[in-house]
């Protein structure tokens, strides 16, 4: 994941002259020849590339024999004009999953070195311009493993041609929207190009876009010249004090965990931990300890169905909940931490339907497309309708069940005996403590035969049994696994009496609402389905929202957070905080069937300490949990599908102490994360006593690429601390395990100045003991007359997951308060992104003209880009226009745009 927000501008596009051609399986090498000049053909390469912002191009070779290479699946050779290979990939109409992919496979007989090429180049022709998809493309590493490029080239050219260079640094691994003939777990997690042993062409996309037609015409190596990069990038602790957005010191919490086992919160320090009492009536009151004081009661569990639906009482019954957790806190003198149900958005609406159980509605009004009133009260269930028809969607029918039971069995249907009774419920309970709920046993072996109809009869364990099509209640919003709009009103209503009952009896008790998966699911519809109705209805009372994250890119999160902020503040004037109350590198298997294969212990180590310190630098404004998730019993092997004592727990151990007040850090670095603290000055984070009675300046730092960098450190002392002679530890991969080793640090003049270089993926800790730490107060300001502090303010656009298209440009009108201008030190533009190819983003402020660094976005994941700007470009009152850089530009998805300005004595 590289953000570079330098620019490098073309210098020559050069082709090989033809020539020199051999063929190994079906692929075409060259041998170096004298650069030719540009093609003049190349319409669509030369308006892409030729611009100041866009990548130097050293060579291009032919690469790929189209008339050679065979493609398995929705693919046909073309002869006419230029030749090529057609593709015809029908996504369908209707929105579905955001992993609905198209892919057809070219392998070879033999691995190909790539490793003296940087990218490849795609020209793709099309009868049909079109902007709403773009062609994937795929490389297969000699160990199975798939890396793919997300919109390599776009489809969106007049003149019907297109051409795209896809780097291999922007390769991402397609999870669980993998080419067949492999898969999208990696070893290493690196993508190695010295082995290619195949080829897809493909189409991701869920929205429901029909055909997509286009003839691939040119696959080619593309050598790019080197980009500019410093000898060395140069961190400075600054030893100021540093306040960003009012948060002034690291988030504890961060620093989390549940269902871990072994004492691993107190063998980690820590702070935060996590209960959750089922049935979302009865309130089991957790407060924490000294040294995890953040207890998290979760009230109500997914496997559940709403109290809105299940007691006549539920307003009472919520509210005594909430009553009570609050009183018990409050009488405590202890912080209270609520969060209203654990991931509602799965079994309400998955193969389990709790959500969806008829016995909850009043069945006498059923009619084919009708209404939907729930049996308690007669009040109708929004967007809920009742049917017979297999044309809705019904998760528990379709997938799932098909492949698990197999195909013979028809689960729209049951049997019905003699004396009227249907043997099956309507879905399988998640376990048998749900029957109940259900009314009745799950026997799917009793559902009627395909080739039995309606009305006609079939034996069953000796009895004779009718088919029949029973009602069943769908969601018309519901496109894919997880709950649509008609799940709001059973969350919404029971969380509002919680909510408000908690706060009449504690006015600081900490309220978290949320539906449990990311609210940039699916093209952001967990947004637009779930949070924004629940953020809007609940605003008065919740303080948060809790989303989890299992697998994928662990920096997607972040962005998530700076939207849910800003929509927060522009809508409601609120600051919502983020509480990630379950995570971990491997895929949760409630969502994803090959979930379970746990993730090798490098990856896990990675995954975790990109995702931590990543937050840290990022949004340590807006995070305030992570529960790093673990498997109870088996965690206590050291090892589980989620937790590993040598993955996850050595990078906890390791920023054991990177906790206390937040110190200033000047790092112009996009992927470089760094955070500096001084631990023991936060009465929430008090050290334990495995570690020395004593205050430590320390400084975390991760080298987010895969290559290895020199880092110029300049750390300088708070002001009235002395620094004493201090330690680094430093990750380092070694024979497939991480390995952590230590160096001394030496003080010089109460500062340290030097230079290390750091490995791929290293995490690098300084801790510098303070040695007049007895002499100290808990608060750094007061240890001197001369404590100065930064602080940093970040102002948001009003505008949210918009698309920018070519012509269309977004323009904001963003205040900043004159006083803090005034002491301006640094100012930078964030915005947060997905699909933004290099050179396609422009952002003007007040008519000085930024680009925007590329963000090539894996699948369902947003960046959080930086672009530093001149600070006398900022006035009180400024105009901020988002625009895509040319006409035949691609576009790409904006999801906020903000100004940070950082102000503070010289």
């Amino acid at each position: 994941m590289i953000r570079h927000t330098t620019q490098i501008g073309l210098a020559a596009l050069v082709l090989l002259a033809a020539g020199g051609l051999f063929t190994v399986n079906g692929w075409r090498a060259v041998a170096a020849q004298t650069p030719g000049p540009i093609d003049p053909t190349d319409v669509g390469l030369a308006g892409k590339l030729q611009s100041a912002d866009s990548p130097a191009v050293d060579q291009i070779r032919p690469w790929l024999d189209l008339t050679k290479a065979t493609f398995a699946g929705h693919a046909r050779k073309v002869d006419e004009g230029r030749g090529g290979v057609a593709f015809t990939f029908d996504m369908g109409t209707q929105r579905q999953n955001w992993t609905h992919n198209r892919w057809s496979v070219h392998m070879l007989d033999e691995p190909i070195d790539l490793s003296d090429f940087d990218a490849v180049l795609l020209e793709v022709a099309t009868q049909k311009p079109r902007r709403d998809v773009g062609v994937y493309v795929a490389l297969r590493e000699a160990d199975g493993s798939w890396y793919s490029h997300p919109w390599a080239v776009h489809l969106s050219a007049r003149g019907g041609v297109n051409q795209g260079i896809a780097r291999f640094a922007d390769f991402s691994l397609p999870h669980h929207h993998s080419p067949p003939n492999g898969g999208a777990s990696d070893a290493n997690d690196r993508f190695d190009v010295d082995g290619i042993t195949g080829v897809a062409i493909g189409v991701v996309n869920p929205l429901g876009v029909g055909e997509v037609e286009f003839t691939l015409r040119r696959l080619d190596l593309v050598k790019l010249k080197p980009e500019a990069a410093p000898e060395a990038y140069d961190v400075v602790v600054s030893g100021r004090l540093l306040d960003i957005n009012n948060t002034t010191a690291v988030p504890s919490g961060l620093f989390g965990g549940f269902h871990l086992g072994e004492n691993r919160h107190s063998r980690y320090r820590l702070a935060a931990n996590r209960s959750i009492h089922h049935d979302a009536t009865s309130a089991g009151v957790r407060l924490g300890d000294r040294y995890t004081p953040m207890h998290i009661n979760t009230v109500g569990d997914r496997v559940r169905p709403s109290p809105r639906l299940t007691r006549n009482n539920w307003r009472e019954a919520s509210r005594n909940v909430g009553r009570t957790l609050g009183e018990r806190s409050r009488e405590a003198g202890r912080p209270m931490y609520v969060e209203y149900y654990n991931e509602p958005y799965l079994n309400w609406a998955n193969f389990n339907r709790a959500g969806f159980i008829p016995r909850f509605f009043d069945e006498s009004r059923a009619e084919e497309g009708g209404p939907v009133h729930i049996r308690m009260d007669g009040e109708v269930a929004p967007h809920l309708i009742w049917t017979r028809d297999r044309k809705y969607y019904l998760p528990s029918i379709f997938g799932y069940y098909d492949r698990r039971y197999g195909a013979n069995l028809d689960h729209w249907r049951r049997g019905r005996t003699e004396d009227g009774r249907a043997l099956s419920t309507s879905a399988e309970p998640y376990n048998q403590g749900m029957a109940g709920y259900y009314g009745g046993r799950w026997e799917p072996q009793s559902h009627p035969p395909r080739d039995v109809a309606d009305g006609e009869t079939y034996t069953y364990r000796n009895q004779t049994l009718t088919a029949f099509t029973p009602w069943h209640v769908v969601d018309t919003t519901q496109f894919t696994y997880w709950s649509g709009r008609g799940m709001l009103k059973f969350y919404i209503e029971p969380m509002l009496e919680v909510g408000r009952a908690l706060k009449e009896a504690n006015p600081d008790a900490v309220y978290i609402v949320g539906w449990g998966n990311r609210p940039s699911e699916d093209h952001w519809a967990g947004f637009h389905q779930l949070y924004k109705d629940t953020i809007d209805a609940g605003i008065d009372v919740i303080d948060g929202y809790n989303e989890h994250d299992y697998g994928g890119d662990p920096t997607n999160m972040g962005a998530n957070y700076e939207v849910i902020t800003a929509y927060g503040v522009i809508k409601h004037d609120k600051w919502l905080y983020a509480y990630n109350t379950e995570t971990a590198s491997s895929s949760d298997p409630q969502v994803y069937r090959d979930a379970a294969e746990a993730s090798a212990d490098v990856a896990k180590f990675e995954w975790v300490t990109r995702k931590m310190m990543h937050s840290l630098d990022y949004v340590p404004d807006k995070a305030r949990v992570f529960l790093h998730f673990g498997d109870g019993a088996n965690t206590s092997r050291g090892q589980s599908g989620w937790w590993s004592d040598k993955g996850e727990g050595i990078a906890m151990e390791m920023m054991i102490n990177l906790r206390g007040r937040l110190l200033h850090v000047a790092n112009d670095s996009p992927d470089l994360y760094v955070v500096a603290s001084i631990d023991g000055t936060d009465d929430y984070a008090p050290r334990p006593e495995m570690l020395p009675d004593r205050k430590e300046m320390v400084v975390a730092i991760f080298n987010d690429r895969h290559q290895e960098r020199k880092v110029n450190l300049n750390l300088q002392a708070p002001a009235g601390a002395r620094l004493a002679d201090g330690q680094a530890k430093f990750s380092r991969i070694v024979n497939g395990a991480v390995d952590v080793r230590t160096q001394a640090v030496a003080v010089r003049d109460n500062r340290v100045e030097t230079s290390v270089t750091m490995g791929p993926r290293e995490l690098r800790i300084i801790t510098l003991p303070i040695a007049n730490s007895d002499r100290l107060a808990t608060d750094p300001a007061q240890w001197s007359d001369q404590a100065a502090k930064m602080v940093r303010r970040q102002h948001f656009g009003r505008t949210l997951l918009k698309r920018v298209e070519p012509g269309e440009n977004i323009v904001e009108k963003i205040q900043i308060d004159a006083d803090l201008l005034e002491g301006a030190r640094r100012a930078y533009l964030s915005l947060v992104v997905q699909r933004l190819g290099h050179g396609d983003g422009v952002v003007t402020l007040n008519g000085h003209k930024y680009l925007l660094p590329g963000a090539v976005t894996p699948e369902n994941t947003a960046w959080i880009i930086r672009v530093p700007v001149e600070v006398e470009h900022l006035k009180t009152e400024n105009e901020m226009v988002i625009s895509v850089a040319g006409s035949q530009r691609a576009g790409f998805f904006l999801c906020m745009s903000s100004i940070w300005v950082e102000a503070g004595p010289e």
